[in-house]
């Protein structure tokens, strides 16, 4: 069977933290401790893929990503520096993306202070026709 690489760009623009006013957010939404957003896969995915996330002022490792409502192994998140921008690859492994509605959950760590924003996530994967 035939196969193709995919992707979707994904705008959260979410403020996640536990201070509304702790960054300057113009465009942004207040979100509080988690966003999600979904996105749709014609083909049927096949391996492993990955995710870019474009980060703003992330102080923690402690936040965590769901695909699907599975969480991804290891750091999802890696602290930035403070009032910069990053972006930071994760790996999706095998067997987490479908075919059809697809959801990407970002959730802050609730015993920390830090507040961030999520602006685009591109999602990269290889489907069977």
């Amino acid at each position: 069977m035939a196969e193709k690489a995919n992707f979707e760009i994904i705008r959260f623009a979410s403020h996640l933290g536990d201070n509304v006013g702790d960054l300057p957010t113009n465009g942004v939404t207040w979100e509080g401790d988690s966003v999600e957003r979904t996105f749709e896969i014609e083909g049927h995915p096949v391996g492993s893929a990955y995710l870019i996330l474009q980060l703003y002022d992330v102080d923690s490792y402690a936040h965590s990503i769901k695909i699907n409502g599975k969480d991804l192994s290891g750091p999802d998140m890696r602290p930035n520096g403070a009032r910069q921008w990053s972006a930071w690859p994760e790996v999706i492994g095998a067997g987490f993306l479908r075919h059809g509605k697809n959801t990407i959950r970002i959730e802050r760590n609730r015993h920390s202070t830090d507040n961030f924003v999520v602006d685009y996530v591109f999602v990269h994967w290889k489907e069977r026709l």
